[in-house]
């Protein structure tokens, strides 16, 4: 991920010829500049007075400004103003107070110290001028935001911090100081491999991993041989590749950084494969910065299917079209703070052409007639109602972040997992009398996206999707048999036995009681027989004949050749049945919400009524 990370940064900067100075200096967006102007005469200076101009947002390198750490000075002499006193004092004039840290020579030193001198003999009057400079601005005119600064005179013209050689070296040495220096001790290999670009470098640097905070040294035990000093050995880094890294970084957060569901954030990092030529990089930066300008413009000018991840997120569909030419890196993390970047999920390598069949599965699935007429399309968003919402636990969380990776991994997912959290949330809804109807389905639906790619693990679990068996379950022609049919040749990897069969028409036809009883008294008194769908074979067996007789009481019992049915496949099912108490409700809730396929000339009489 890292390297990727580099690599588009080093495409950046090469792309745009931006020296590295263009790099390091930050666009302040202030609205003003107050500059303490000192007359340079070789290497003497005296004050002069305070200048005032309009900020340079075209050319704000030569204030040469980087923000520092928040208690203390910024990178150099420039600064933005908040309290003048305190901005004055603690952040411009506490800049020349270490300079003995600045990786200076003697001669530069010296330099320092004279403008040091310079702006301590005369810091009352420049503070008053300052005060008066800025007071005679209104607050409309100076709220915009205003940096403080230092300006030179020589020869009558103005030189701004960047036309010293000195600031501008201060300013390399002092943004790499952060890759190198820190609680209170220096990480620098000397003539050491960079892991990045993978050259032999005079130094590579302990602490880069502020760019990308995704390990710390914040605790000696975390570091190699328990010495926070030997950090460049976990992960050494160049100047120029630290360079790369910023730079990348910055183009990431604006362009790579997505929302899945609004739960978690992810970066989508592309890695180029070797040779690509550069215009393929280009149509892929163009394709994240188009996609950030307009994230509806896929939708409007292509006519994109409800989308797999997120309204937000079509950029994924738009990849899955590219060629082989690149892999994705997935990068779910949290921040818990702004220093510490907690990656929950790492999915590499996943090709554009594994992309598009995700896509095209999910098109398939969508379409499927059941799923169409219900309106439901696949997303994430199933997987998440499914694990974290049928048990609020970190554990629960974890199965889902889990579930996301093998599916964009292509590795095999447990059956028996999916069906635990499914049925969990389906009876959870059950008890508050919230319908089942949409989870069921959409659990269903999830099941057979997963068979459809191959990757349910299921034992037993009979042929794929796509294989489904096309015989008739029994030779006789009624309407009823021939639902049957088509339900169980649709969905064949999934009626692969005989006693999932007769569960599901069980359920069917518990779904038909329940009608007819909300229909005669707005109520379901037979619900209560269900046990909260927590069934297994022995309530299985005791429910039909309990049903036959309700239906018989009522004198609606329209259903005979389902009953029919049903007891045939348990005749064939046999008395050991192989099959999970979870897999019994699923089967039985999935045949009550399919229940209206399993339409017959009674059934439309009795509504009419």
């Amino acid at each position: 991920m890292i390297n990727s990370v580099a690599t588009i940064g080093e495409y950046l900067i090469k792309k745009e010829n931006r020296p590295p100075l263009s790099i390091l200096t930050q666009d302040s967006k202030a609205k003003y500049v107050v500059g303490i102007v000192l007359n340079k005469s070789g290497n003497n200076y005296d004050y002069e007075t305070i200048r005032i101009e309009e900020y340079d947002s075209i050319n704000f390198e030569k204030y040469l400004y980087r923000r520092g750490e928040s208690q203390g000075a910024d990178v150099t002499p420039t600064c933005k103003i908040t309290d003048i006193d305190k901005t004055f004092k603690k952040k411009f004039l506490h800049w020349f107070s270490e300079s003995n840290s600045y990786n200076l020579s003697e001669e530069a030193i010296k330099e320092i110290e004279g403008i040091k001198k310079v702006l301590e003999k005369n810091q009352e009057i420049i503070l008053k001028d300052i005060k008066n400079t800025i007071n005679a601005f209104s607050d409309n005119e100076i709220k915009g935001g205003t940096l403080l600064t230092l300006l030179f005179k020589e020869n009558d013209e103005i030189q701004y911090l960047f036309d010293l050689k000195i600031f501008r070296s201060i300013l390399v040495d002092r943004s790499n100081f952060r890759y190198y220096n820190k609680y209170g001790l220096q990480s620098i290999g000397k003539n050491k491999i960079c892991s990045i670009c993978l050259n032999n470098e005079d130094e590579v640097y302990g602490f880069t991993s502020d760019i990308f905070p995704f390990y710390t040294l914040d605790k000696s035990s975390f570091a190699p041989s328990l010495n926070q000093k030997n950090g460049w050995k976990l992960y050494p880094v160049c100047a120029k590749c630290a360079l790369n890294l910023e730079e990348g970084k910055k183009y990431i957060e604006k362009f790579m950084n997505l929302n899945f569901y609004g739960r978690y954030r992810y970066y989508l990092i592309p890695k180029f494969m070797n040779l690509v030529e550069e215009n393929y990089y280009d149509s892929i930066f163009d394709l994240f910065e188009v996609y950030a300008k307009d994230p509806s413009f896929s939708k409007e000018k292509r006519g994109w299917i409800r989308d797999l991840t997120y309204t937000e997120d079509r950029i994924l569909e738009l990849i899955s079209e590219q060629k082989n030419l690149l892999t994705l890196n997935l990068v779910f993390y949290d921040k818990p703070n702004p220093k510490e970047l907690k990656i929950l999920l790492n999915i590499g390598d996943v090709l554009p052409s594994y992309l598009n069949k995700l896509f095209e599965t999910k098109k398939r699935v969508d379409n499927i007639e059941i799923f169409y007429n219900n309106q439901i399309s696949f997303n994430f968003e199933i997987l998440y109602n499914i694990f974290v919402r049928s048990m609020e636990k970190d554990k629960s969380k974890k199965f889902y972040i889990d579930t996301i990776g093998r599916i964009f991994t292509g590795k095999k997912i447990n059956y028996n997992l999916i069906l635990f959290f499914l049925i969990k949330r389906i009876r959870k809804n059950f008890s508050n009398n919230i319908n089942t109807k949409d989870m069921t389905l959409k659990g269903f639906m999830l099941l057979l996206y997963l068979d459809a790619l191959l990757i349910l693990d299921k034992s037993n679990a009979g042929e794929s999707m796509e294989k489904s068996l096309n015989q008739d379950v029994f030779e006789e022609k009624n309407e009823i048999v021939h639902i049957a049919n088509k339900v169980f040749n649709q969905y064949g990897s999934f009626f692969n036995s005989d006693i999932k069969k007769a569960i599901f028409l069980e359920g069917v036809l518990t779904q038909k009681l329940l009608n007819i009883q909300y229909r005669d008294k707005k109520s379901t008194p037979f619900r209560n027989k269900l046990n909260g769908l927590k069934l297994d074979e022995k309530r299985i067996k005791t429910l039909l004949p309990q049903i036959q007789a309700k239906l018989e009481d009522y004198g609606k019992n329209y259903y005979k050749e389902i009953e029919k049915l049903i007891s045939k496949y348990f005749l064939k099912a046999g008395e050991k049945w192989n099959i999970d108490n979870n897999e019994i409700s699923f089967y039985f809730v999935l045949g009550m919400n399919m229940a209206d396929i399993f339409v017959i000339k009674k059934d439309m009489a009795v509504e009419e009524e």
